[in-house]
């Protein structure tokens, strides 16, 4: 296969990864949202999806938005208890990710 079928076939598996990106950072909202409210298991949700995150948007190219996920789940795990600062360093990784994994026009 030649360099530009490669890449091609890149684009189109990058440009699949940001249509489905919604629906994912949906559910790590809401688990944030249901940890915010008491629910311990939606923490260990979370972390499980932020750690998802951090390997699928580093192998698609998005290393700032693998970042931010790798840092919201090293967050994640020390703390069994939502407070509020924690709650806003959280939220805001989660709109820094959903910024970097918008399509590009």
């Amino acid at each position: 296969m030649s360099e530009d079928a490669l890449d091609e076939m890149m684009q189109v598996l990058r440009a699949e990864y940001l249509a489905e990106a919604p629906a994912r950072l949906a559910e790590m909202t809401a688990q944030l949202d249901a940890w915010e409210g008491g629910s311990v298991e939606a923490r260990d949700k979370l972390c499980s999806l932020a750690h998802q995150v951090t390997g699928s948007a580093g192998s698609y190219g998005f290393t700032e938005a693998s970042n931010a996920a790798r840092q919201m789940e090293q967050l994640l795990k020390p703390h069994p208890d939502a407070d509020a600062a924690l709650l806003a360093v959280l939220r805001a990784a989660l709109a820094y990710i959903t910024a970097q994994l918008q399509p590009s026009t």
